[in-house]
């Protein structure tokens, strides 16, 4: 009844022994696993509630950080980094809501956030009053400087006054002021009681200086600079008290925040962050003993359940590999060959039946196998008898040898290959003769065309030297009269600026006639203005002597007018001198002037009839250039005619060469298509037969058509027309 289990049944009976074991084992540790988790849920709890507890504490130091920093430099910044920190501490979810609401830790918990509230209100009272300390601060700093530089202009205009016990009451008017000024900043900086009484006795000396200054009786900018001290003073003394006042209400507060509340919060924080610690430590131990009974349990059991798996391995493998061995055995005596094998088992319908059921297929199938392969080895044989006659009579094909036939006839399949193969052959060896054939007369036609190519190529090249010779002659004619034409222009250039030049200059000349003109009309003015000034000598020098005369008759005190007289007659006597020079000279530079104004006139007739011949030069040049620029356009076209010739010539003998080229390369290529065929034998005992067969098949045809000459369709050349007057060459036609 076993042997007719399948092998899953056999295995899933193993199998359900050791689940039984495992779900007791899963059944005790579920429940030791659930305590273990209860204990790490209260774990993770209280770990989280300390972590948030420490978060706290550690937020707290930083605002008390800050508080410090912003108490020492009131900036937004460690304002705004204090109330981050106490914010951080009031919105921690876990403070609020993490603990039980009955628990003592929690009532802590809420006596400490609310005092937490209350530290960030009085901080917030606190930066305000600092704020206001800070603007009053500014404010006496600011009064300070304007009663320092009032001052000190007081004792500007004091010194402007010149009065020296003005000087001397502004000086110690000036010395009170920089005295208090001094003593403000240090109490402003210190917060001392005795800095502020000091500070009380500069003011009242100020006060004392102000009015001594204002008893003297001292007019203009002194009493307005005075006046303007007055009123920048006024005040000071009370800001500077009401400032002693808000600073101590701040030193207050800040006490309250930083030496009262703050203290108390880290301790209390601090209290409840060793609590949580010490339920840390109790629930970490009673998750240690659970562990250390599961460490204990579950290897014995896991012995226990290794054994059981061992045995019952032992017996189902026995049990599964009893039935499998037999029909491995049964496998390897068919892999043997033997074919009379009785194999058991194949009634069930399990695995094993199944197995037994296809070593029975493969039985059958090995009989049959053997059968099949006796008819291959028939087959086989017929083919390699094919294949060896093929092989023998393609080498002969392949050393050339075209008259090989498959005499002896094949079996029934193969028998069609014989025929076509045999007749392949034929047609190729008939192919061969007639390819042969029609080789020797390209061969034959290419030499005759080669030697009358060479002849061609000769006179090509004869002609071809001849137009070079002409054209290079044209050449050399046609570069003489180009320039000759461009030294008839260079002279035609040369003539037009010589006459461009000589009209300039005659301009040139009639302006220096018309500028000689001027200037002798200047040289008449000139003289009349030297006649005015030799009439102001003279009477000037008539006053001088009457000035002396009458410094003669005043006796001593008219010595000094004498003296005067006398220069005034000696200046007056050399300009009446120097006017009569210049008179002189101005007549000379007339005749000069006159002079050179006639012989203007003559260079400007001379200068006249220059140009005009000029004129007639440049007129007969234009003509010379005109006219050897034509004969180089003529002679330009016919050059290029003829170099056009030339370059045709040239073309004509590169293609006489090419063609000469082709030639020898189609004898070569004739000569080896000679020397390929020649390596075919195409009957008993002889090579390529050259003899045309009487009936040509396709292919003869095919080459055949090779041979006809094609007929020359090329266009005729154009005739130049003939005038009746006799044959002449027509070149635009050319």
């Amino acid at each position: 009844m076993l042997e007719s289990w399948s092998i899953p049944r056999r295995i899933g009976s193993g199998f359900a022994i050791l689940t039984f074991i495992l779900v007791g084992l899963a059944l005790f540790s579920h429940r030791s696993v659930g305590a273990l988790g209860h204990g790490y849920s209260e774990y993770r709890t209280t770990a989280q509630q300390a972590a948030a507890v420490s978060d706290a504490i550690e937020d707290l130091s930083e605002a008390k950080i800050a508080t410090l920093s912003y108490v020492e430099r009131p900036v937004s910044a460690e304002r705004d980094k204090v109330i981050s920190s106490i914010d951080e501490v009031l919105n921690n979810d876990v403070l609020t809501d993490g603990f039980d609401q009955s628990s003592a830790l929690a009532t802590e918990l809420g006596r400490l956030t609310a005092l937490t509230q209350t530290y960030r209100d009085q901080f917030f009272m606190l930066a305000g009053q600092l704020a206001d300390v800070r603007a009053q601060q500014a404010e006496i700093d600011t009064q300070a400087t304007l009663i320092n530089a009032r001052a000190s202009s007081v004792f500007s205009a004091a010194v402007e006054n010149g009065s020296p016990l003005v000087v001397t009451t502004a000086g110690q008017l000036l010395q009170a002021t920089i005295a208090t000024v001094l003593q403000s900043k240090r109490y402003v900086l210190s917060g001392t009681t005795p800095d502020f009484e000091k500070f009380v006795e500069e003011n009242a000396a100020l006060d004392h200086a102000i009015q001594q200054m204002q008893a003297m009786t001292v007019n203009g900018s002194v009493n307005a600079e005075l006046v303007q001290l007055v009123e920048d003073s006024d005040g000071f003394a009370d800001k500077l008290l009401a400032f002693s006042q808000a600073r101590a209400t701040a030193l207050e507060m800040q006490d309250v925040v930083m030496n009262q509340i703050g203290p108390e919060v880290d301790a209390g924080f601090t209290r409840v962050g060793d609590e949580l610690a010490l339920s840390q430590t109790q629930l970490g131990q009673a998750g240690t003993d659970i562990v250390t009974r599961l460490q204990m349990i579950i290897p014995t059991v896991g012995i226990i359940a290794v054994i059981i798996a061992i045995m019952a391995a032992l017996f189902i493998g026995r049990w599964i590999t009893g039935t499998v061995a037999q029909l491995v055995a049964t496998t390897e005596r068919l892999a043997a060959g033997e074919d009379d094998i009785a194999i058991t088992g194949t009634e069930h319908k399990h695995e094993l039946g199944r197995m037994a059921r296809a070593l029975l297929v493969f039985r059958d199938a090995q009989v049959e196998r053997k059968e099949a392969s006796a008819e291959r080895a028939k087959l086989r044989a017929q083919q390699d008898n094919v294949v060896n006659i093929m092989k023998s009579e393609l080498a002969e094909l392949a050393a050339g040898d075209l008259t090989a036939q498959i005499v002896d006839p094949f079996s029934q399949d193969y028998e069609d290959l014989r025929r076509n193969f045999n007749d392949a052959i034929a047609a190729l060896q008939s192919a061969i003769s007639r390819v042969s054939e029609t080789a020797r007369h390209i061969a034959s036609t290419a030499t005759d065309s080669n030697t009358a190519t060479t002849d061609l190529s000769r006179r090509t090249e004869n002609q071809a030297a001849t137009l070079e010779q002409t054209a290079a002659a044209l050449d050399q004619l046609t570069a003489s009269v180009k320039s000759a034409a461009e030294h008839a222009k260079a002279v035609d250039s040369s003539v037009t600026r010589a006459r461009a030049e000589a009209t300039r200059n005659g301009d040139i000349v009639a302006r220096a006639v018309s500028a000689m003109g001027e200037i002798e009309e200047s040289s008449k003015q000139i003289s009349q203005v030297i006649g005015v000034i030799d009439d102001i000598a003279f009477q000037t020098n008539l006053l001088a002597l009457n000035a002396g005369v009458e410094a003669a008759r005043a006796g001593e005190s008219g010595k000094g007018f004498a003296v005067v007289a006398s220069e005034v007659r000696a200046l007056a006597q050399r300009s009446a001198d120097a006017a009569k020079e210049i008179s002189g000279l101005i007549e000379n530079s007339s005749r000069h002037v006159a002079q050179g104004t006639q012989l203007v006139g003559d260079a400007g007739e001379a200068l006249s009839e220059i140009i005009t011949q000029v004129n007639d030069i440049s007129a007969m040049t234009s003509q010379i250039a005109t006219s050897a620029e034509e004969q180089a356009i003529g002679l330009s076209e016919i050059n290029t005619g003829v170099n056009q010739l030339d370059q045709a010539t040239q073309q004509n003998a590169a293609m006489v060469e090419d063609s000469i080229k082709r030639g020898d390369t189609l004898a070569s290529a004739t000569e080896r298509l000679n020397g390929l065929i020649r390596h075919f034998k195409t009957s008993a005992g002889s090579t390529a037969p050259l003899a045309a067969v009487d009936e040509p098949d396709a292919l003869t045809k095919a080459i055949a058509k090779t041979h006809i000459k094609p007929t020359l369709h090329s266009p005729q050349p154009k005739l130049a027309a003939i005038s009746p007057g006799g044959a002449q060459p027509n070149w635009e036609e050319f």
